[in-house]
């Protein structure tokens, strides 16, 4: 079932991405509880057509906050919308949050590997993870400095959680120093950051979230090292295309 929220505040993350924030009404919150990782589907009637598109929360659970990240999709009606027309106090029809993409037990220290807008869940999972008292340790890719989505926000949890948060960003096409942080996460270069990193195989949980190729190549890396597998858990924004028997939540 669909329910009408009033549009809070839409900030510029990047030149094409945006966050959307909703006023929940006080009788809506307990409905529209969520966990990190989660999302929400929205409804929209665009030139007569009923369009129905799912983004994931990327405030967290413990902000007075419930807002949604978006990333501008070529062609994408409702992502359209929602980068260049939608307005405070417009009002757009939601879901209640849903998704098993989630920490779950994993609070204490998680490891994950996001690309492009696939930050939209994780970073929810990382304010979770440090305002709970445990340690994260984040590897993200984009093309620039400049496509890095709520790098603000990453910045000031990294300064303000120095010795819980490792943060660490990787450009493809932009070398900021060591060869390690430049180009696409791969296979290897997974294998080489967990090394680098002393990351143990003991960690609470491995997230991912981006590109098809780069959650498939993590996850092999990671099952190499030996990582249990229920261990390692991934959200593709995209139906899978290589690997028909690995199941992949569209958000």
């Amino acid at each position: 079932m669909f329910t009408k929220v009033k549009v809070k505040e839409v900030r510029k993350e990047t030149k094409d991405t945006v966050s959307i924030s909703f006023d929940l009404p006080s009788e809506l919150k307990s409905e529209f509880n969520y966990e990190s990782g989660q999302y929400v589907t929205i409804r929209k009637e665009i030139n007569g057509e009923d369009v129905r598109r799912s983004y994931s929360l990327c405030s967290s659970p413990a902000q007075d906050d419930f807002r949604i990240g978006v990333k501008l999709v070529e062609n994408g009606k409702m992502s359209s919308f929602l980068t260049k027309e939608v307005a405070v106090g417009d009002e757009l029809e939601l879901m209640t949050p849903t998704g098993n993409f989630v920490l779950g037990t994993a609070k204490n220290n998680v490891v994950a590997f996001a690309a492009g807008s696939g930050i939209t869940p994780v970073i929810s999972m990382v304010r979770s993870v440090l305002n709970s008292g445990g340690k994260f340790i984040l590897f993200y890719g984009n093309r620039t400095e400049q496509d890095v989505i709520f790098k603000n926000e990453l910045d000031q949890l990294n300064t303000a959680y120095a010795d819980k948060f490792d943060l660490n960003y990787i450009y493809s096409r932009e070398n900021n120093g060591e060869d390690l942080y430049a180009g696409r996460i791969t296979k290897d270069k997974c294998s080489l950051l967990i090394q680098k990193k002393s990351v143990s195989i003991n960690a609470d949980g491995f997230y991912m979230c981006g590109p098809e190729d780069m959650i498939f190549d993590v996850s092999d890396s990671l099952k190499e090292l030996g990582i249990d597998e229920n261990k390692i858990h991934f959200e593709l924004f995209t139906v899978p295309t290589k690997r028909a028997d690995e199941k992949a939540v569209e958000s």
